[in-house]
């Protein structure tokens, strides 16, 4: 009890839900940054992967976010697959602006080989453009097998 039994694990961010329509300046150390729901795919160790999802912590500030495809840390409970961001690696900004990331995904893509998924694109967007593809008869079962280990990084 009291926080005893959560354990940090590594999940990845599966979708990001914007659940306001909130404005404010997110540079203020008096407004509350914009809440988000997340789901995410939890991999504590030495125990089964697991699908929870949670609301950002209340923080005081701006926050950034984690966005669908990233891997971050959590907090979970793997018996009652629970999870939770941990707040204190997502309270300040990691300096990079919205615009850089933008130009870091642009050039990437533009120095990406054909057929290489954009920038950005979340692995279960990946995944959904996979299996439509293997359905239409564009992949063979050896092509899909690797495009499918691609994205899962094997």
């Amino acid at each position: 009890m009291f926080g005893r039994d959560w354990e940090k694990a590594e999940a990845t961010v599966v979708a990001v839900k914007d659940l306001t329509s909130w404005t404010g300046d997110p540079d203020s150390d008096i407004t509350q940054s914009t809440p988000h729901e997340y789901v995410v795919d939890v991999r504590p160790e030495a125990q089964p992967p697991f699908r929870a999802t949670f609301r950002d912590p209340l923080v005081r500030g701006h926050m950034d976010h984690p966005s669908e495809g990233q891997v971050i840390n959590v907090l979970c409970r793997p018996k009652s697959s629970e999870a939770k961001l941990i707040a204190d690696e997502w309270k300040r900004s990691s300096g990079k602006s919205q615009k850089q990331a933008e130009e870091e995904r642009f050039e990437a893509a533009k120095h990406g080989a054909p057929g290489d998924a954009a920038p950005g694109t979340s692995a279960a967007d990946q995944l959904t453009e996979l299996g439509e593809r293997y359905e239409r008869g564009e992949l063979t079962d050896a092509e899909y097998e690797a495009e499918m280990a691609k994205v899962w990084g094997r």
